[in-house]
C-alpha cells in the first residue's frame, strides 16, 4: 500500500497542478513582479485622496506581496494553493478588493456610457 502512496500524490500533485488556470499563473507572476515600494507609493496615494476602497485593497496586496517575497522556493503544491487563494472569489485578496473592483467598475461604466454619449451628440 505504501508503495502506492507516491504515485497516487504525484497523480494528484498533477491534477491539481492542471486546474491551476492561466489568470492564476499570471497574478503570480504579477505579485512576484510587483515591489513593496509601488505598492506603498500607491497606498500613500490614495490616502493622500481618501480613497478608503483602494487604500484597503492595498493593504492587502501588501500583505500578500511581503509572503510571496518571503519565499526562498515555491514548490508545485504552493503554487497550486496560492493560485486557487487568489483566483478563489472567497479569498483574502478577492475580498479585501472588492469595493475597489466596483468602484473601478462603476469608473468604466461612466466612461463608456459618457463615451457613447459624446459620439451620439456627432451622430456617430
Amino acid at each position: 500500500m505504501k508503495k502506492l502512496a507516491i504515485p497516487f500524490a504525484l497523480l494528484l500533485l498533477s491534477a491539481c497542478t492542471q486546474m491551476l488556470d492561466q489568470k492564476g499563473k499570471d497574478t503570480l507572476d504579477q505579485l512576484h513582479a510587483t515591489t513593496l515600494t509601488d505598492v506603498d507609493q500607491a497606498y500613500a496615494w490614495a490616502f493622500l485622496n481618501r480613497d478608503e476602497p483602494a487604500m484597503q485593497c492595498l493593504s492587502a496586496i501588501r500583505v500578500v506581496v511581503v509572503q510571496a517575497h518571503s519565499m526562498t522556493e515555491i514548490g508545485p503544491i504552493t503554487l497550486v494553493q496560492m493560485g486557487m487563494d487568489i483566483t478563489s472569489p472567497t479569498g483574502y485578496l478577492n475580498s479585501q478588493c472588492a469595493a475597489q473592483r466596483a468602484v473601478m467598475k462603476a469608473r468604466v461604466q461612466l466612461f463608456i456610457g459618457s463615451t457613447a454619449t459624446l459620439l451620439a451628440a456627432f451622430g456617430l
